[in-house]
């Protein structure tokens, strides 16, 4: 049971980070451009930006996200945390916030802090806190089992310790 619920959500955060990762299309300009008598060049697109926090998310789930194995991480190592809607049992887990931090060149522990708005949550449903760290859109560490937050008692400050993936690492 752990293995398949773990395997749901590297999945689901997986195809989550593929979604994030591929920019709309642009729309078809409406006449052709003139001619110009010298090209500039086009700066390289910005990466996209980490959804901001609406007015409404007013409370956050907070911790560290470390791993045990004694491996640094390159500088371009991205470390995603998503608070997940469980739910009750049968109903589809649902991300009701994450943070993406860049690692550039640091290690861990990596402080966390995911807001979410207090009205999503119900008092009969599971909460959990995920994380992994990727590299070049491999993943090198996920979550065993997320931990749980918010109800049933639990805190909203939890530290997530991952396990490697099982991808090699670099």
């Amino acid at each position: 049971m752990r293995y398949t619920t773990f395997a749901a959500l590297v999945v689901m955060t997986i195809a989550i980070a593929a979604c994030k990762s591929t920019a709309p299309a642009a729309p078809a300009p409406a006449e052709a451009p003139q001619a110009v008598a010298a090209a500039e060049p086009v700066p390289p697109p910005a990466p996209p930006a980490a959804s901001a926090p609406t007015a409404a998310m007013t409370a956050s789930v907070t911790g560290n996200v470390t791993y045990r194995l004694r491996k640094a991480l390159p500088p371009d190592a991205l470390i995603t945390v998503q608070l997940i809607d469980a739910g009750s049992g049968n109903e589809p887990v649902k991300v009701l916030g994450e943070q993406t931090i860049e690692a550039r060149g640091r290690q861990v522990p990596f402080a966390y802090k995911v807001a979410y708005d207090p009205k999503a949550i119900a008092a009969k449903n599971r909460y959990q806190v995920s994380a992994q760290i990727s590299v070049g859109g491999d993943l090198w560490f996920a979550t065993e089992t997320p931990p749980r937050v918010i109800t049933g008692g639990n805190p909203k400050r939890r530290d997530i310790v991952l396990i490697p993936a099982n991808k090699p690492a670099r």
